[in-house]
């Protein structure tokens, strides 16, 4: 048992590699897209993709050119929806159900053919919200579409995304930032503690009031 305890971080990771996504999520993908072949082929129809893929990186590129003088001149409202769900907790206990806030709407006018790889992963997203797939999966689905193969190695870390939130006043002062950790529907405990110690803590020191040893509590006299 001692031989397969990883002697580091990156042999943390290419254990987790293996054992993880190249075989677990990759089950889960391939079960996901098999079960839904006409949706993929329908799509690939309606983008003018091979129904079986391209073998090489010149025929992508040479789909990838044409496509984009198809859109160079085309523009294109986009939407974005922000949803915000507040979650009601005490000492870890949930008090109440979650609650829908109001929703934030934006849209702005972009360009296609200069936002090409933007606009068509945002139609890649779309089929993977219709197909049930996870949505952090979508960079594995993209490249299943165009080659008909699920590689792994466009899905280098599970469904967590990390992010530093900044916050100020009317009056633009800053009032203080937090990271914050963005979860999948298939992230685990597990994931979360892999980023941790490598990517979450050394954002730490850079926030509004970090305390690397916070004084211990007093005794009572």
């Amino acid at each position: 048992m001692a031989n397969n305890v990883p002697k580091n971080d990156d042999d943390a990771f290419e254990t987790y590699a293996k054992t993880y996504l190249n075989e677990v999520i990759r089950r889960k993908i391939e079960l996901v897209v098999g079960d839904h072949q006409t949706e993929i082929l329908k799509f690939r129809k309606k983008w003018k993709i091979r129904p079986q893929g391209y073998k090489t990186n010149r025929s992508r590129n040479a789909w990838y050119k044409k496509r984009l003088r198809r859109y160079k001149r085309q523009s294109q409202i986009v939407y974005e929806h922000i949803g915000e769900v507040e979650i009601d907790v005490n000492r870890f206990y949930l008090v109440k159900p979650p609650q829908r806030l109001p929703q934030k709407r934006e849209s702005r006018t972009i360009k296609i053919g200069k936002s090409f790889v933007y606009y068509f992963r945002q139609r890649v997203l779309e089929l993977a919200a219709k197909i049930n797939l996870d949505p952090t999966w979508d960079s594995v689905l993209e490249n299943y579409i165009l080659t008909n193969i699920v590689d792994m190695r466009y899905l280098p870390y599970a469904g967590i995304a990390i992010s530093k939130r900044y916050f100020f006043s009317h009056d633009n002062k800053d009032m203080g930032n937090k990271v914050c950790l963005t979860f999948g529907p298939n992230t685990r405990l597990k994931d979360i503690q892999l980023i941790w110690k490598n990517q979450v803590e050394p954002i730490f020191p850079s926030l509004t009031g970090y305390m690397k040893n916070p004084p211990r509590k007093r005794r009572k006299e």
